[in-house]
């Protein structure tokens, strides 16, 4: 204590090396009571005289120290240093999960002032941040892989149990004091609450404790797992399994559209665990699984378990995503963004809103298709009905056309059995008059012909009343019969009968086409 106000004066009696020896000490005594108590069965022993360390102004000490000798590269000093920051948070772990209230106040005050203020004095991600290999010892590396572990678990612990303190505070039972103190509790404790609440634990993890270099870091520190005490491979397997588990982006829930199609290209969860797929992890995964020595060692257990997972993982990846054997040969500008895209098939946002684009018009197009079809059916099915509907009354028209019809196909029969009859006895007299001409027969042929000429008259009569010219047939056919009777007369011969059929044919026949029975011209005859 007195050293330490020597400090606090900056008294001119201290030396160069007084500062070293007193982190020397105080780190001994603090890892003799961690240990001591490990010795115990893990019960909590009371703090004595080191609670005179753990106050701000030795916090304050330790890390502006660290700064100075990270700034002058004075890398044993800084061993020592770091070593002791580790001892002084497993001991504020302590404290607050002591049962005295104390301590567990104080502690509550001091993670306040490193973390939660609006000026925290955490230097944590400086140091890892300055790591550089070759520079460092493996016993540096041991402390820093522990500091990291129990800040982790220390603020997770009092995320988890923000307001616990209100719940477990006890004032004093004396009545002149019991109001005040019970205010002031209530005053810290809902402080304390809210500041502690307002403090994401899982964005300072991916925020300042995650990159390439702490990962590469971890995995040169795994590789001496031989060396290794089984706590410091605890904590470096935990810290693998906790970035694997922080999830970057989660999942739309698509959950309320199942019936909706599903999109190829949607955003899946994506974690940090590709960043753990390096080179250097593959080659110190690979020695693990081959080494016969560590297979039946029970403190080997949880790194070969590790190792088996993340092997299986990667294969999985590889397999869906070849480039991920290229991607881990380098290191990446933007861990959060490289394990999106590589999780996504290196999909971007553009390309997944045309992806959507295309799978609403092709919705869309399958509605319309869909409408298009029922209208189809929908017109099919009235044009139906409406044809039943009309041949129905197709039959009904029918039937009463029949009604109709058959009384005037009655009345127009007789008429037409009287033109038959008439056609019939025309065609009787036409073969008669193509039998050998007689008495009869002449005198019968000049009726004939005296009927025809009558006949040629009433035509030109209708002829001139029409105002046609009067076609002249009877003087022609006076004149064919005078020259055919001269004919005979000349030859005293009997007229052949085909002649004389020929003729008499033409001779009634010309009358009964000028009547009007055929229709036919006289360039025609």
């Amino acid at each position: 204590k007195s050293l330490k106000n020597e400090f606090r004066r900056d008294s001119v009696r201290l030396e160069e090396g007084d500062k070293t020896t007193f982190y020397q000490l105080v780190w001994f005594f603090c890892q003799w009571h961690r240990m001591s108590r490990g010795s115990n069965g893990g019960k909590q022993k009371p703090l004595g005289h080191l609670i005179f360390t753990m106050d701000v102004f030795t916090f304050n000490l330790v890390l502006n120290s660290t700064d100075h000798l990270i700034q002058h590269k004075l890398y044993p000093g800084l061993q020592q240093t770091v070593a002791l920051y580790s001892e002084m948070m497993f001991l504020l772990s302590d404290m607050y999960n002591s049962k005295d209230e104390t301590e567990h106040i104080m502690a509550l005050g001091l993670m306040d002032r490193l973390f939660y203020c609006g000026d925290p004095v955490d230097r944590l991600p400086r140091l890892l941040a300055r790591w550089v290999p070759g520079t460092t010892t493996r016993e540096y590396l041991c402390d820093l892989v522990e500091l990291v572990h129990v800040t982790l678990k220390l603020l997770e612990a009092n995320a988890k149990a923000s307001g616990r303190l209100g719940e477990n505070a006890k004032p004093d039972r004396s009545k002149k004091n019991k109001k005040k103190q019970h205010q002031q509790v209530r005053d810290k404790v809902a402080r304390m609450n809210e500041e502690a609440a307002d403090f994401d634990v899982v964005s300072y993890t991916m925020r300042k404790l995650v990159s390439n270099q702490i990962v590469n870091m971890y995995a040169h520190l795994f590789s001496q797992y031989a060396v290794n005490s089984a706590t410091v491979n605890h904590h470096v397997v935990a810290y693998f399994l906790r970035i694997s588990k922080l999830k970057v982006v989660v999942a739309e829930d698509g959950g309320a559209a199942d019936s909706a199609p599903k999109n190829p290209l949607a955003v899946k969860t994506t974690t940090l665990e590709p960043m753990t797929y390096t080179i250097q992890m593959v080659q110190v995964l690979n020695q693990i699984l081959n080494d016969h020595l560590i297979r039946k060692e029970k403190e080997f257990s949880v790194v070969l378990a590790f190792a088996v997972r993340w092997m299986k993982n990667f294969a999985a990846v590889a397999q869906a995503n070849p480039m991920v054997y290229v991607e881990a040969l380098f290191r990446h500008n933007v861990p959060h963004r490289f394990c999106e895209m590589a999780t996504n098939m290196y999909v971007s946002e553009e390309l997944r809103m045309l992806a959507e684009r295309e799978m609403l018009l092709e919705e869309n197009a399958k509605m319309e298709a869909e409408e298009v079809a029922k209208n189809r059916r929908a017109r099919e099915q009235s044009a139906g009905r409406r044809q039943r509907h009309d041949y129905v009354s197709d039959e009904e028209d029918e039937v009463e056309w029949d009604d109709v019809v058959q009384p005037k196909e009655a009345a127009i029969a007789p008429s037409k059995t009287k033109d038959e009859s008439k056609l019939a006895s025309d065609e009787e007299e036409d073969e008669l008059s193509v039998a050998p001409p007689t008495g009869k027969d002449n005198a019968r042929s000049s009726k004939q012909g005296k009927k025809a000429n009558m006949l040629e008259d009433t035509d030109d009569e209708d002829d001139a009343s029409e105002g046609r010219p009067a076609s002249g047939r009877k003087h022609n056919l006076a004149e064919d019969e005078s020259d055919v009777s001269e004919e005979r007369k000349r030859q005293k011969t009997p007229p052949d009968d085909d002649t004389d059929d020929e003729i008499k044919f033409k001779a009634i026949s010309k009358p009964r086409l000028s009547h009007g029975l055929y229709d036919t011209d006289e360039d025609d005859e």
